[in-house]
């Protein structure tokens, strides 16, 4: 009777003969890549799984890992942005004061540029300072002295001028083959520890970074060339750490292996020269 409301397949009208839940199946056919409208989850989702394993984190929460996300740079970096008042003395304060932010902050690529015109000018700045000191000290003895006559004082002007000038020499020197040498002997030690875990470009610019900013205290009157000694040794090895992103070990044998050695030759240089003079003291009193 094809009137017959009770004629035919009684489930008939759930999809033509499939299964009468199959729409109402939130979890799907696990077995046969069906997809999951409630969780939206791949084929081979198993409701029974352990979770995954949490990733590794570093202290601070960010990543141990490369790649964690994009630094955002030192205010010399951004200083194109219009949005820094003051990137070169914003960049020295954060890099004296707040050493580790400031290497972690700082962008690992983006050419050398911008560290080398950091450092160069932290360097003039400072050796300028450096030079006008000693100037003034020079000055004041000259005509302390009483010897102030024409030629002598032409001499004196002669000579300080020379110091302002190879204080400029001496910062693009400092700024360009110095940290070019710097960098490389310090990358190469840091790869013999496996602790590079960047480029030489990041080694590069992390050590021009903490330079023009040390090299800046040479402004400070007297103590100048102090502060740039105790704070290349800390604040070196702090950005070399972070820019790498490895431990502090790694990056105090990278930075203070090349000291260490210079010492010792120079001690060995110092004691063979004594050995000479008493040599030749010894003979000619025989």
């Amino acid at each position: 009777m094809g009137n017959d409301p009770f004629g035919g397949d009684p489930l008939g009208g759930f999809g033509g003969g499939g299964d009468p839940l199959g729409d109402l199946n939130q979890f799907g056919d696990l077995g046969s890549g069906a997809a999951m409208p409630a969780f939206n989850a791949p084929a081979s989702f198993n409701p029974y799984a352990a979770p995954p394993a949490p990733v590794k984190q570093a202290k601070g929460g960010k990543s141990a890992y490369r790649g964690g996300g994009a630094r955002r740079g030192l205010p010399w970096e951004n200083r194109k942005s219009g949005r820094v008042d003051s990137p070169f003395l914003g960049t020295v304060k954060m890099v004296l004061f707040d050493s580790s932010n400031a290497f972690k902050a700082m962008k690992t690529e983006g050419g050398l540029g911008d560290p080398i015109g950091f450092a160069f000018m932290g360097n003039v700045i400072g050796n300028l300072a450096t030079a006008g000191y000693a100037a003034v000290f020079l000055l004041i003895g000259f005509f302390l002295g009483g010897d102030a006559d024409g030629g002598s004082v032409a001499a004196l002007g002669i000579g300080i001028g020379q110091q302002f000038f190879m204080a400029l020499v001496q910062a693009g020197t400092r700024a360009t083959i110095g940290m070019f040498v710097f960098a490389g002997i310090t990358h190469l030690l840091l790869m013999m520890v496996k602790g590079a875990n960047r480029s030489y470009e990041t080694t590069f610019r992390a050590l021009a970074y903490s330079d023009g900013a040390l090299a800046f205290c040479g402004v400070i009157p007297c103590l100048g060339a102090l502060v740039q000694l105790i704070g290349m040794l800390i604040i070196s090895i702090i950005a070399v750490m972070n820019a790498h992103e490895t431990s502090g070990g790694k990056a105090a044998f990278a930075i203070l292996m090349p000291i260490l050695l210079c010492c010792v030759s120079v001690g060995v240089l110092v004691f063979l020269f004594i050995g000479v003079i008493g040599a030749i003291v010894s003979g000619a009193g025989q």
